[in-house]
């Protein structure tokens, strides 16, 4: 089964900093997972430094991993957060139609809440995208992989 959405233009990202409004930093490994068509291209200029890899690239420092569904969330979800570095962030993306996902707030949160992670940003990632950012707990960052 096909997970992406339509094409997305340009003009379907909700500001022309998103990359800055999302948290990319200067120099971060950068990684979308089953991003919708033409996400990937809307989302550059990245900020100076920073550069897209591959979801089987070794570290990312932000990453965003889209699902429709809980079940393509939690088959892909370690795969992302064990790659994450301890001071990244991780948005999970869901689409903001009922009908056309099982996922909502509380699902996306429990499942970062559960890996040791916390949320601290929610927004839309487009206008048919929400997205949660989560970040390492500080008492877990030591421990987290690097």
């Amino acid at each position: 089964m096909d997970t992406r959405d339509p094409d997305l233009s340009a003009s379907e990202l909700l500001a022309p900093d998103f990359g800055t409004r999302l948290g990319i930093r200067r120099g971060d490994r950068v990684c979308f997972i089953n991003p919708p068509v033409g996400f990937s291209e809307a989302s550059t200029p990245l900020p100076d430094g920073a550069k897209l890899v591959r979801p089987d690239s070794d570290a990312y420092d932000f990453a965003v991993l889209f699902s429709k569904s809980l079940a393509l969330l939690n088959e892909r979800f370690e795969s992302v957060r064990i790659r994450l570095a301890p001071r990244g962030s991780l948005w999970l993306g869901w689409l903001d139609d009922p009908g056309l996902t099982d996922l909502d707030f509380n699902k996306i949160q429990a499942v970062g809440l559960s890996a040791g992670m916390v949320d601290n940003k929610i927004g839309e990632l487009s206008k048919h995208w929400n997205g949660m950012r989560f970040v390492v707990r500080s008492q877990n960052r030591s421990s987290w992989p690097d």
